[in-house]
């Protein structure tokens, strides 16, 4: 945490810069491929301008989360620390009572799902000033998208889907920072 300098925004060179550039590429790639299937259900369902509104509410967070992590990575980190305990929260909700939660997410859409891939870029973007910390925030994300599954015995729910492409990104930036040179 502490203070942002010049020196803190300088991403490592070597084999971990190559392995947080492929996370940071994964990160992307998945964004981008859950956000055109997501917008495709929503433009499909409702439609129309609700349904360009429902793209609106996940893509403006995912955008100026993006933004806030690579100008203000401190900031964003601590606000990606309220959205990992939202996850957990959620899925210890969807865990213990699953029929509330999977009524409300049957009448208003995939929040969990949606609300965890949206957290990716930004925390791949975290990485450069809080490595460690930046990996267990998706592996914290990712496990909580899979507490639901405890139960259901693994039918793969959308938070599932989602949680497993999070736990391949956080065995990323792990590694990466595994093998960055130390500051």
């Amino acid at each position: 945490m502490g203070t942002e300098t010049a020196e803190t925004r300088v991403v490592p060179g070597g084999l971990g810069r190559i392995v947080w550039l492929v996370a940071l590429s994964w990160a992307i790639l998945f964004t981008v491929l859950a956000g055109l299937f997501t917008a495709g259900y929503a433009l499909d369902d409702p439609g129309g301008l609700a349904g360009m509104g429902l793209v609106l509410l996940w893509l403006v967070p995912l955008l100026g989360g993006s933004l806030l992590a690579w100008r203000w990575p401190p900031l964003a980190y601590r606000l990606l620390l309220v959205v990992a305990v939202l996850a957990v929260g959620l899925g210890l909700w969807q865990l213990l009572d699953p029929i509330s939660l999977r009524d409300f997410e049957d009448e208003n859409g995939p929040i969990t799902a949606i609300g965890s891939f949206i957290t990716m870029v930004p925390i791949a973007l975290i990485w450069r000033v809080q490595r460690w910390p930046a990996a267990l925030l998706m592996f914290t994300i990712a496990i909580a998208g899979l507490l639901p599954e405890l139960r259901s015995g693994f039918h793969l729910g959308s938070s599932a889907v989602v949680a497993v492409p999070m736990l391949l990104e956080a065995t990323l930036l792990a590694l990466a920072t595994a093998l960055a040179p130390r500051r």
